[in-house]
C-alpha cells in the first residue's frame, strides 16, 4: 500500500539449553502507516535502551507512536509498553488484558487500509499478528511463528496452549505473507 513501511527495530532471540528456554527477547517492529505509527511488541527490559535508540534512529520520538500491539501478554513481548506514553495498547480480549487496553474481539481488526490484526492462536489463546500490505506483504507474527526453525521443521512453538491451532495459525500466516518477522529472530522471506 502507498506510504506504508515496516522496519524491524530489534531482532529477537532465544537461548536454549537442551529443550529449556533460558533467555528470550522478542522482535520489535515499527509500522509506519498512512494514519498510524505502530510498534508491534515492545520487548523486555533488557531491550529498553535498544528499542528507544531504534525508534529515534528511524526518525521518530516515542511520543509519536499512537498504537502499540501486544501480540500476546508474555513479559518478553510487552515489558516496554510504558515507553510510548501517547499510544493506545491493543491486545486480544482472550488474553485477559489490563484495564485501559483496546481489546480486539473475534478474528480480525482493521487498523487502517493495508494494516490489519489477525487472531493467530496456539502459542496463547488470544495471540494476534499484524498483517501489513507495504511494498511486500509482511506479517509481524509474534510467537505464532517464534523462529524460522518452526517453519523449516514445521513444528509448533515450544510453548503452546493448542498445538493444532498453532499449526493452523502458522499456515494462515505463510499462505498470505511474503516476509515474516518472527517473534524471536530476523525477518525471513516466504517462498510460495
Amino acid at each position: 500500500m502507498k506510504g506504508i513501511r515496516v522496519d524491524v527495530l530489534c531482532e529477537g532471540s532465544i537461548l536454549r539449553r537442551g529443550q529449556a528456554i533460558v533467555e528470550a527477547h522478542s522482535s520489535c517492529t515499527l509500522i509506519t502507516g498512512n494514519e498510524h505509527l505502530i510498534v508491534v511488541d515492545t520487548g523486555d527490559n533488557q531491550y529498553r535502551r535498544r528499542l528507544l535508540e531504534a525508534v529515534y534512529a528511524h526518525g521518530h520520538r516515542p511520543e509519536e507512536v499512537d498504537l502499540v500491539v501486544n501480540t500476546h501478554p508474555h513479559f518478553d513481548h510487552c515489558s516496554n509498553n510504558d515507553l510510548f506514553p501517547q499510544a493506545k495498547v491493543i491486545a486480544h480480549a482472550l488474553e485477559g488484558a489490563e484495564e485501559g487496553f483496546v481489546l480486539m474481539q473475534g478474528d480480525m481488526m482493521m487498523v487502517e487500509d493495508g494494516i490489519r490484526l489477525v487472531h493467530t492462536p496456539g502459542h496463547s489463546p488470544g495471540a494476534i499478528s499484524a498483517f501489513v500490505e507495504a511494498d511486500r506483504r509482511v506479517v509481524a507474527a509474534g510467537d505464532a511463528i517464534p523462529t524460522y526453525e518452526n517453519v523449516r521443521k514445521w513444528v509448533p512453538p515450544g510453548v503452546v496452549t493448542d498445538p493444532e491451532a498453532a499449526m493452523r495459525s502458522m499456515e494462515r500466516i505463510l499462505q498470505w505473507a511474503e516476509v515474516v518477522v518472527p517473534g524471536h529472530g530476523g525477518p525471513f522471506d516466504v517462498s510460495h
